[in-house]
């Protein structure tokens, strides 16, 4: 309780001080008068300022006690702290692309809302060069918080991200991206049932999903079961996708913006390698088997999602979250409570494994304000007054009202930080010890999460089964800021946030190419050796000119 009675201090005494010496008025780039409000980092308006609000939902929202996104904890406590009234403007679900391209309609049309969030870098900039964000720039060094600035102390890289000429346009990602490295995730209780142990080579995963797509691993006496979960966008960052194969092959990739030297120096692409068609081939005689579910081609990841909840298969390649969603699905479903591992990415004799993640500087989500907005300085308050209540201190009541159960979504402008690299180190060696009195407040939390899963994995609640799935010994962070890291073979991409034009130009139908080429591919409408041909259509495509321009940026062509 300890931060928010420092808060709720601070804006009773500065309020006070306020009446007492008059409060202060800015006025907006217009011209046109701003609502006044009292000083300070969290300083409350003197009249309400409404403000709208694009929300990027998720399926893995939690409802409570009858809350919306037009009226929840977060909107509630907003106006009563800074008299600040949230409006929803629209929702689209930001796992299904409906959020980019819900943004896209709102960029052609020059009318966005006040208040977005915008991971695509490609979004951001055209926004800021069509005049739609607001300069932030001194209302951040007139109004940032103590918390917010020793985010940007410990990433100091971040405001390059959210730089333009020299001045700042939104609240960047503080990122550790190194903890997006793939992983193959395996029901547990499936292995069992088959008799087989987590596969360590690409030729034991292709054993196991064999295993599990013809010796009924769900038990039911049907052949209703797949080996090897997949989506229709098979190289986004997410699960259900191909590329922790790719990594075994010594691919480095990362969605669409992986980049670096190859080994004539020179930036190059990881999706045109020589050794994406042998993991290409691995996939199209795993299809022709009928290890793979032939929708995949129409799948995306709610209907991942829905597949692991129906039990139709029990392995597929992702990121750290796993327990978190999608994987969850399989936990929860009929109370079944299914868990499933993370594993290092099974290996390919010949190959060292990579494992590729965008730059720190180059990914996540941006939080910004609409230039039209007079009181640009509502952007860093609310930023504020969500850290407030969301830092290392906060108390174990404030955070199971104001985060816990992804409650912290609710908030428009809550922080993303890789905090699963940071506290990575410190919880295992908390764990290894079976000692937690070292953390945290907040990290405690965490800690007694995991001892009480491994202690009774049945029945635990959505946080307590998604920390230990990322946290524990044997969890997914261990495996990649142990293993991985301690490998060497982790792989930073060079595109930072300078991106050339001509990848701003050609980078949608260059990813449409590729995913196309994969898919045909995989499904056997094309040989394994079509890849050749692909890789000079990409190239004709625009991909040489972005390589080109890409490398006399951070390249051999570099000044």
């Amino acid at each position: 309780m300890k931060k928010v009675l420092l808060l709720t201090a601070m804006v009773m005494g500065l309020a006070a001080f306020a009446m007492a010496s008059g409060s202060s008025s800015q006025t907006g780039k217009g011209g046109g008068a701003v609502i006044s409000a009292q000083p300070g980092p969290v300083g409350r308006y003197n009249e309400t300022l409404s403000l709208s609000w694009g929300v990027n939902s998720s399926s893995v929202q939690k409802f409570f006690n009858g809350d919306t996104y037009d009226n929840n904890i977060w909107s509630r406590k907003i106006l009563q702290d800074l008299n600040i009234k949230i409006n929803v403007a629209f929702t689209a679900n930001y796992e299904t692309q409906a959020y980019r391209n819900q943004l896209n309609l709102y960029l052609a049309s020059g009318d966005l809302p006040d208040l977005l969030r915008i991971d695509d870098y490609r979004q951001f900039r055209q926004a800021v060069e069509a005049g739609y964000l607001a300069d932030i720039t001194d209302a951040f060094e007139r109004y940032a918080g103590d918390d917010l600035k020793s985010l940007f102390q410990r990433y100091p890289g971040a405001f390059e991200y959210v730089t333009v000429n020299g001045r700042m346009y939104g609240i960047p990602p503080f990122n550790g991206n190194e903890q997006m490295a793939p992983l193959l995730w395996v029901r547990d209780d499936w292995l069992k049932k088959v008799g087989m142990q987590a596969p360590k080579t690409v030729d034991e995963m292709v054993a196991v999903a064999r295993a599990f797509t013809f010796n009924d691993p769900d038990g039911n006496g049907r052949n209703d079961t797949y080996g090897l979960g997949m989506q229709k966008m098979i190289n986004v960052r997410d699960h259900g996708t191909i590329g922790g194969l790719l990594s075994a092959f010594g691919i480095p990739n990362h969605g669409y913006d992986m980049y670096y030297a190859g080994k004539d120096g020179k930036i190059t692409s990881p999706y045109i390698q020589p050794e994406v068609k042998e993991a290409l081939r691995v996939l199209q005689q795993m299809y022709q088997e009928g290890l793979i579910d032939p929708e995949f081609i129409t799948t995306d990841l709610t209907k991942v999602q829905q597949d692991i909840a129906r039990g139709r298969f029990g392995m597929a390649y992702g990121p750290n979250w796993g327990t978190w969603s999608p994987w969850n699905y399989a936990y929860t479903a009929e109370n079944n409570w299914a868990v499933t591992y993370p594993y290092p990415i099974p290996t390919q004799a010949g190959y060292t494994p990579k494992y590729g993640y965008n730059s720190n500087k180059a990914s996540g989500e941006i939080v910004v304000i609409n230039s039209r907005v007079k009181n640009h300085e509502a952007l860093i308050k609310l930023v504020n007054h969500y850290m407030a209540f969301n830092n290392d201190w906060t108390s174990d009541a404030d955070r199971a009202v104001y985060n816990d159960q992804e409650q912290y979504r609710f908030a428009p402008t809550w922080v993303s930080e890789s905090v699963e690299v940071r506290l990575t180190p410190i919880m295992t060696e908390a764990l290894n010890k079976r000692d937690s009195s070292a953390l945290p407040p907040t990290f405690k939390d965490y800690y007694n999460r995991i001892v009480a899963f491994e202690a009774n994995p049945i029945a635990q609640d959505a946080d307590t089964y998604g920390r230990w799935g990322q946290y524990n010994t044997r969890g997914s962070m261990p495996i990649i800021m142990g293993q991985y890291k301690a490998s060497g073979n982790l792989m930073e991409s060079v595109m930072q946030a300078e991106q050339p034009q001509s990848l701003l130009d050609y980078g949608a139908s260059l990813e449409k190419i590729i995913d196309q080429a994969f898919t045909e591919i995989i499904t056997g409408q094309r040989p394994v050796d079509y890849f050749d041909t692909f890789v000079q259509d990409y190239l004709k495509a625009g991909g040489q000119q972005v390589l080109n321009d890409l490398d006399k940026i951070y390249g051999t062509g570099a000044k």
